[in-house]
């Protein structure tokens, strides 16, 4: 048999499939008595398989969660197959990729890593590289040696050794080969395609209502006020166009396990911003200049009912809801001068303070899947409010009135 043809059969092994998903799969586990319970397996990343194994006997079926200590083997249907095996104080499932006489086991998904082999005559024993001590036969100065030491006990006397590196692909090949002359029972298994951890495995569960990720993208901020009789330098004044950037992290819940088209969004966003505004106006006898500063920081916490469309790997999107934000710090600053005649007095004053901003919002955007568990989304969103300016010292109040554009991206965690 060519090489090729074992490598292929043993490790189509070593490739690892972006496009695989994570989800039940058809499978089996083994228990301690020998009895086989055919049913479905979760397929997850590999550092899960070493763990434990999540059953159930058919799709509605309550799951079960098995750890390596309650059976001795789970697998998939044609695909991987893994083994309870004890290693340093306790145990654990390794992936089984020849299974005989003489058997070859890694750890899960590390065909690149450590090769463990087990044989009656030797028991399981990591095979390591270099020196290789096996109880019962003495000390071997390397990985070769030892190897062929626990073939030659099975009845091998003619595969070569020389070219096997230390990867489990071709140790795999070896053992299966050497097996194979002397028609001793050994079987090979395929590797059923990997799962991408980014593209695949999320905070929630598969089937979840809930998304929990980070989103970020910049807010263009156009400021007014009306003001009033007590505070004409604020409604005079013209006021520059903000950009800001705002970042956080955003809570979905959908309405319905079998559809995305309703759900729920509550996001917590951080931004920080400087607004300025010059006024210069005159009441007949008097000129009035004045330079208005106000900066702050503070968390938004938008809340929305995100409406999706589209069954396929694109979902367009409109949202509508509400926002409020909360501040962290704030000030607020007027350097004032009056001007009569040739007369010019300059005051400066910090007697007003930010109150919390309110409004409602508006969005649209595009949801793309790039695998099982995550999505990316771009959106567009418009919003309107008002946030208070409350003089300290007489007690009156105005309004900040605020229109936000912003361009939002998000992902899934």
């Amino acid at each position: 048999m060519k090489k090729a043809t074992i490598v292929s059969i043993i490790l189509v092994l070593s490739g690892f499939s972006l496009m695989a998903q994570a989800g039940f799969r058809p499978g089996f586990i083994i228990k301690h008595n020998g009895d086989t319970l055919n049913g479905l397996v979760y397929y997850g990343t590999n550092n899960k398989f070493e763990k434990n194994c999540l059953f159930k006997r058919f799709e509605i079926a309550r799951e079960v969660r098995y750890s390596a200590v309650q059976i001795n083997a789970f697998g998939f249907r044609n695909g991987r197959y893994f083994e309870s095996k004890v290693t340093g104080r306790k145990k654990v499932f390794l992936e089984c990729l020849v299974k005989g006489e003489v058997s070859v086991y890694v750890k899960p998904g590390n065909y690149k890593g450590q090769v463990y082999i087990e044989s009656k005559q030797a028991g399981l024993f990591s095979l390591a590289k270099g020196s290789n001590k096996i109880e019962g036969a003495g000390t071997f100065d390397n990985y070769r040696e030892a190897l062929a030491w626990v073939l030659n006990k099975v009845g091998n006397q003619e595969i070569s050794l020389k070219d096997v590196e230390y990867d489990s692909e071709d140790i795999a090949y070896a053992v299966r080969e050497s097996l194979s002359l002397f028609e001793s029972t050994a079987k090979g298994f395929n590797q059923t395609p990997g799962v991408n951890y980014v593209k695949d495995n999320s905070v929630f569960k598969e089937g979840s209502l809930w998304k929990l990720g980070i989103s970020g993208g910049y807010q263009f901020v156009t400021i007014s006020t009306p003001g009033n009789t007590y505070s004409r330098y604020l409604g005079e004044a013209d006021y520059n166009m903000s950009y800001r950037p705002a970042i956080g992290l955003y809570i979905n819940h959908k309405l319905s396990r079998k559809s995305n088209l309703f759900s729920f969004d509550l996001s917590l966003h951080y931004t920080t911003d400087s607004y300025y505004g010059y006024s210069e106006y005159s009441d007949g006898l008097h000129y009035y200049r004045d330079d208005i500063m106000i900066d702050f920081s503070e968390i938004q916490v938008p809340f929305s009912l995100h409406l999706a469309f589209g069954k396929k790997s694109i979902h367009p999107f409109i949202k509508a809801g509400m926002y409020m934000s909360f501040l962290i710090d704030q000030s607020y600053s007027r350097l004032s001068e009056e001007q009569t005649g040739e007369s010019i007095y300059t005051e400066f004053y910090a007697d007003y303070s930010l109150g919390r901003e309110s409004g409602y919002i508006l969005g649209a955007g595009i949801e793309f899947e790039v695998g099982k568990a995550r999505t990316i989304s771009l959106e567009g969103g418009y919003s309107n409010g008002g946030q208070s300016l409350i003089n300290q010292n007489e007690g009156k109040s105005t309004t900040l009135e605020t229109s936000t554009f912003s361009i939002m991206a998000r992902i899934n965690l």
